[in-house]
């Protein structure tokens, strides 16, 4: 039995369903997207094998995506039995000559199988692309190839990070990637609940004019199911930031104070409402051995600007001009970001007074926010049972320019302690 990992629109769209005329103008009856770059002269120089991969492209038209119905002109029996041949046929080649065109083939006839009930095709699919994957041909079809197919498979969980890597070792390349890897890319952010991702696909599809009436549709929802956030208004901290456990740390999103950082579980971690555009986190290091315990706080600060506000307002108001001191020996790793120390003598007496290390940078809003940070979300439920994701919307950035303030502040006695607990966390915040 399948597992839907998505809301059933999204698998009337994404199969093939009409979708609402008020949405799309049209049912969603668009040609096949392409299926990857399978390049048939690299296929072996076999009669049976190249017959075998035009039977699977004659039949892509028919399942090129799964349907809860089948709903094609032609009887889903006979489209069934000529890509099990076709695949059984790839199969036995790639056995004998395991190539990495024949194995790519295999996975794309395997997925077309899948989508026509063809028992055991997806899975030896599948194989098929790992098999590929592993040759390390850094050839980024692979990744892509697999990273789709398990899409398809309804595992996206599995699916996305080969898909993110296909994307990734392209762009080191400097090469651009066709439109069959946007749709598959799209696929996989739709079902996984990644809105972000489905309206960078679909910015890229429109341009290349391959987007399908399905896919603006689901574009257009996805829009619309990330909210924009009111300067005026307050939130509480679980409307605003995700937790993800991860071993004995947690991962802290928030993507409306668009930042992401780890801290370790049995940290204590406050981060009050967000009011006025102003997001704060607050959390405690150590205690760590001076004269006597100390655990020095680490703090962040994210302030949405005001319109005619200047870039330093958050700085000024944490660590005032007259003040502050350039840290030489506290690199910044982000663009634009500024290190400043402040000591205060009348505090932590005992410990040789009080030190606070500033950070200070700005990030000005992307053209997808929240892209940097979604992951997708996975539906859970018993092994063997359909089970679905009920996607909602959610709160997105802070509209423009977001100034962030990191803050430490210690005693001078545990200072280098307390400074590798910040670089420590600094190494796992990341901002957009």
């Amino acid at each position: 039995m399948r597992t839907l990992l998505l809301a059933l629109p999204i698998v009337a769209a994404l199969a093939g369903a009409a979708v609402p005329e008020s949405a799309a103008g049209a049912p969603a009856d668009e040609a096949v997207p392409e299926l990857g770059p399978i390049r048939p002269k690299a296929l072996p120089d076999d009669r049976a094998v190249r017959e075998a991969w035009a039977a699977v492209l004659a039949q892509a038209r028919y399942t090129h995506t799964w349907d809860v119905e089948w709903k094609q002109p032609v009887p889903k029996e006979e489209v069934a039995a000529k890509l099990s041949a076709s695949f059984a046929t790839l199969r036995r080649a790639a056995a004998q000559r395991p190539q990495l065109e024949l194995l790519l083939a295999l996975g794309v006839a395997g997925r077309l199988a899948h989508n026509a009930d063809v028992d055991g095709a997806g899975d030896a699919g599948i194989e098929a692309l790992r098999q590929a994957v592993a040759r390390g041909e850094a050839d980024p079809r692979a990744e892509w190839l697999l990273g789709g197919s398990l899409c398809h498979g309804n595992r996206v969980g599995e699916g996305w990070p080969h898909v993110a890597t296909a994307r990734a070792s392209a762009q080191e390349k400097g090469a651009p990637l066709p439109a069959g890897f946007w749709h598959d890319a799209f696929f996989c952010a739709a079902v996984g609940n990644m809105p972000a991702h489905q309206l960078e696909a679909w910015k890229v599809l429109e341009a290349l004019g391959a987007g399908t009436p399905a896919e603006r549709y689901l574009a257009e929802r996805a829009r619309r199911f990330v909210l924009r956030p009111a300067l005026d208004q307050q939130y509480e901290a679980k409307t605003t930031a995700r937790a993800r456990k991860d071993g004995t740390r947690v991962w802290i999103t928030s993507r409306v104070c668009g930042f992401r950082f780890a801290i370790d579980g049995a940290r204590e971690l406050r981060m009050p409402p967000v009011q006025k555009g102003m997001c704060v986190v607050e959390s405690y290091a150590g205690p760590f051995q001076g004269n006597e315990q100390v655990s020095p706080g680490i703090f962040v600060f994210a302030r949405a600007a005001r319109e005619g506000e200047p870039p330093d307002a958050l700085l000024d108001m944490a660590a005032p001009p007259a003040k502050r001191t350039a840290a030489k020996d506290f690199p910044c790793a982000f663009p634009g970001c500024r290190a400043f120390e402040l000591r205060n003598a009348e505090t932590y007496e005992k410990e040789g007074g009080g030190l606070a290390v500033v950070l200070a940078f700005t990030r000005d809003e992307p053209a997808f926010p929240g892209l940097a940070f979604e992951e997708p979300v996975v539906a859970r439920g018993p092994p063997g049972e359909t089970s679905y994701t009920a996607f909602e919307p959610e709160l997105g950035r802070f509209p423009g320019r977001i100034s962030y303030v990191v803050v430490l502040d210690t005693a001078v006695s545990v200072a280098p302690q307390a400074k590798e607990e910040l670089r420590r966390f600094l190494a796992d915040f990341s901002a957009e």
